[in-house]
């Protein structure tokens, strides 16, 4: 039996930091893009009059 060891591609690893970690100079878009590749990797959809919904919230910044 052999152990198979997935590593994570850059993509996923930046979309996991954004996400877990969001910075002031993060932008919208790039929260946006890294919640969509967590979802997609976890094979989960996005409903597209959702995902227009949060577009035209106003931009947020995180306050630290």
């Amino acid at each position: 039996m052999t152990t198979q060891i997935f590593e994570a591609s850059p993509q996923l690893t930046e979309a996991r930091s954004i996400t877990a970690n969001p910075q002031p100079h993060h932008t919208d878009t790039q929260r946006l893009f890294a919640w969509l590749i967590l979802k997609a990797e976890r094979g989960q959809i996005v409903r597209q009059h959702r995902l227009q919904a949060k577009t035209a919230m106003p931009n947020r910044r995180v306050v630290r």
